[in-house]
């Protein structure tokens, strides 16, 4: 039995890679789990291979699929973070458009998630958030102009959440 077993979590970015990865880890670890992604097939397909888990298609680009999702959402213990874009793109072949999508995916889908989740992880005293980042959020590397910036603020949104929730003291100091 794992401190994990029995838990709910919510696992965004669940239909490719890393969450779907996670997503049979996690559900062999006894957790129960609800899967987000904009496929909803690719989700439904998951379903169907795990022991204990359900499809709740969103588009985190969307504030309203989002805010959707989050109200049929229940109670969860955890969420994860894992949904990602990402295009190659140098300096060079600069494409604002690929850009500002990645950031939409990776950064600004995480906040979109995150202000329904957080709130009520507050409220309750409880709950435990994993965002999914990338080395290139630590350094630039070569082609990942959009990846990159996205996957650094992702990174600091985190770093900064997790600084005011452990301090809460410094809260009352900001102006």
């Amino acid at each position: 039995m794992t401190k994990l077993e029995g838990k709910t979590y919510w696992i965004v970015g669940a239909s490719e890679g890393l969450g779907r990865a996670l997503a049979k880890t996690l559900d062999a670890q006894g957790l129960q789990l609800v899967l987000s992604a904009r496929n909803s097939d690719r989700l439904n397909d998951m379903v169907v291979q795990l022991r204990s888990a359900r499809a709740l298609p969103m588009d985190v680009t969307d504030a309203a699929s989002v805010a959707a999702a989050a109200e049929e959402l229940g109670a969860i213990d955890g969420m994860i973070y894992c949904a990602g874009q990402y295009e190659p793109m140098a300096a060079h072949n600069w494409e604002t458009g690929a850009v500002e999508a990645m950031w939409q995916v990776n950064f600004a889908g995480a906040a979109r998630v995150l202000g329904h989740v957080l709130p009520k992880f507050i409220q309750q005293n409880q709950g435990h958030i994993v965002l999914i980042g990338s080395l290139s959020g630590h350094q630039g590397l070569p082609a990942s102009i959009g990846f990159g910036s996205s996957m650094a603020a992702l990174m600091r949104l985190g770093d900064t959440r997790y600084s005011g929730l452990r301090n809460p003291a410094l809260m009352s100091q900001v102006v």
